[in-house]
């Protein structure tokens, strides 16, 4: 049995990104905003990457180690920094994990919102916004769908034909927005493209089903008008893996659009719940538990602690999943093109592994249950990269140490970003000291 508290939930809509609800399926995620008259959903999809895969190792940069040492302990931090950047790292024009778009909806409602509400159920993993405007009641859901690698926007009204909007697809820098048949939405582009930091090329496509009402294309996107009931249906893909990301977003439309709405919920239910729904925690009711969630931070309150502890379960659920990229340090979510974590790190990153096999704590969520290492049910390299990988441990004896033995391991990036590019290196002399302290 799950307690019923498992949803948190807001009397207005979001006005920036960390009050946003997030929704993923460990690839595609998005940030719903909920407004009324402009719903705006940030998108993400985790193989977005600046950068590319040159080699920019710096051979025998152990060497100057000893100097960068006797200048932090002199005091001299802003020379030692100076030095690190010019003998150990050097050129290195490195990428970062970028947005990949927007989707907005902009509604034609008269009149304004009463009865607002907007929730995120943990236990449906679908984020929900519910409001009235005059004798109309609206309803919207989404969700990202594992099963169906697609992100699903549903929306409905208890009146027929109220229901109305363009829907357009849109990023900061580098993208360009085109349309396909009438009910079809296509953003295609390439991160820091002309840039040294040059990375992948993305594709999104959004289609538009509607039910009782028309949909058309225009400058602005397509336009919907006095439907009953719309359904739209995101699939985004990128060129970091064995398919081209058009062909990818079209497989992935074509079989989500023969399933109901019904059909697709149902299906995201059924795996969401097999991950979320090994874990109950009852820390007792509260007086607070009807006021929204923001209210209820300001006073003590056990049963949001049990909340609390289950929003970060779904948030890893969300964010991570069997066969696709580990979650880096944004998680799955990020609105910016130079995020403040922008790249993998060997010492957050793996001391951070959120899958542990054989070992599934009290979150339950280890998704290795034979005993496998965790990168093994993870995304392996893409094989139309392997040719610019180098065996690891000579570039590693050239790099750190010249020769002798390999007494430990550490990850260690190749430049570009996701954790399929990484190689295995010795490690530095001193690293497990300073490792416990950082």
């Amino acid at each position: 049995m799950h307690p019923p508290d498992q949803k948190l939930w807001y009397a207005e809509p979001a006005t920036k990104f960390t009050e946003a609800l997030p929704v993923g399926n460990g690839r595609l995620g998005a940030m719903v905003f909920g407004g009324t008259q402009q719903e705006r959903l940030l998108l993400n999809e985790n193989s977005v990457w600046s950068g590319n895969r040159s080699h920019y190792d710096r051979v025998s940069a152990y060497q100057w180690l000893p100097e960068v040492r006797r200048l932090l302990f002199a005091g001299k931090h802003e020379e030692a920094a100076q030095l690190v950047d010019r003998e150990i790292l050097g050129e290195r024009p490195l990428g970062c994990y970028q947005p990949l778009g927007a989707l907005a909806l902009l509604f034609e409602h008269r009149g304004p919102a009463t009865d607002y509400r907007r929730e995120l159920d943990l236990d449906c993993a679908v984020a929900r916004v519910q409001f009235r405007v005059g004798d109309a009641s609206f309803t919207r859901e989404v969700f990202a769908s594992a099963p169906d690698q697609v992100l699903v926007v549903r929306l409905t009204c208890d009146q027929p034909g109220r229901i109305s909007f363009i829907a357009s697809l849109s990023r900061v820098e580098h993208a360009s927005l085109s349309t396909l048949g009438k009910d079809t939405l296509v953003l295609r582009g390439q991160t820091d493209h002309g840039q040294p930091t040059a990375g992948v090329k993305f594709e999104a496509r959004v289609k538009t089903l509607v039910e009782g009402g028309v949909v058309h294309a225009t400058a602005a996107g397509c336009r919907v008008e006095q439907a009953d009931a719309v359904t739209l249906l995101l699939a985004a893909a990128t060129d970091d893996g064995k398919m081209e990301p058009a062909e990818l977003c079209a497989r992935h439309l074509a079989a989500a659009a023969i399933k109901t709405y019904a059909e697709l919920r149902e299906a995201h239910l059924a795996d969401y719940r097999k991950l979320y729904r090994r874990v109950s925690l009852d820390l007792g009711n509260s007086t607070s538990g009807s006021l929204p969630t923001d209210q209820r931070l300001l006073q003590p309150d056990p049963s949001l602690a049990a909340l609390y502890f289950q929003y970060g379960r779904y948030l890893l659920i969300s964010s991570s999943r069997p066969g696709h990229l580990p979650a880096n340090l944004q998680g799955l979510w990020n609105d910016q093109l130079q995020p403040a974590c922008r790249h993998m790190s060997a010492f957050l990153g793996t001391r951070s592994l959120p899958w542990r096999p054989g070992v599934p704590g009290p979150t339950r969520l280890s998704f290795d249950e034979g005993g496998r290492g965790v990168f093994s049910r993870l995304a392996g390299p893409r094989s139309r990269h392997r040719q610019t990988r180098q065996r690891p441990v000579p570039v590693a004896r050239k790099l750190f140490c010249g020769p002798g033995r390999f007494r430990a391991v550490a990850v260690h990036g190749t430049g570009h970003g996701p954790a399929d590019h990484c190689r295995v290196v010795r490690q530095l002399p001193g690293c497990r000291r300073l490792a416990r302290h950082g």
